[in-house]
């Protein structure tokens, strides 16, 4: 199969998978490993992530523009946020320095993606505990654990939306 017709069927799982509580980058190590695609470790994925990145950025533009225009003028509520974002990417920049290697050689290893998707679903199958939406703010220990969350999603296989 053609190099590039590799690359619009790993840009179509990509895209098809980015937005569903199941990890694209399991899926893309699977269907490169079933296609005979070279793997390039994590790379690829990202270059694939950065894809669905431009309509996720389009869709809260709005949204992101406000926050920008908050940090701007100086509102609170902004720079609040600004920090829980800042405290729940702090453990995923740690993590992938700390275990950088290891990652790589997963996204080689259909072997790790698909343990590291039946770990998913296994997550996915655990009750969780509803608690009510309520307009309290998050608090930084919450930000926190939905930052070690997102550290495990480094794994592929390891879904971000459902571990969070």
């Amino acid at each position: 199969m053609a190099g590039l017709l590799k690359l619009i069927i790993l840009g179509i799982i990509q895209g098809v998978t980015e937005f569903l509580p199941i990890s694209s980058s399991g899926h893309l190590v699977l269907t490169k490993s079933f296609l005979g695609f070279p793997s390039e470790g994590a790379f690829l994925e990202v270059a694939l992530h950065a894809g669905t990145l431009v309509p996720i950025l389009i869709f809260y533009r709005k949204r992101i523009g406000s926050l920008l225009a908050g940090l701007a003028t100086r509102d609170t509520e902004s720079w609040r946020m600004a920090g829980m974002l800042i405290v729940a990417t702090i453990p995923t920049g740690i993590a992938y320095l700390t275990i950088k290697d290891i990652l790589d050689r997963a996204y080689q290893s259909p072997v790790a993606a698909a343990t590291a998707l039946c770990a998913t679903g296994i997550i996915m199958m655990v009750p969780v505990r509803k608690t009510p939406v309520t307009d309290k703010p998050m608090s930084l220990l919450n930000a926190l654990l939905i930052g070690v969350a997102q550290a495990f999603a480094l794994t592929p296989g390891i879904s971000r939306s459902g571990s969070t």
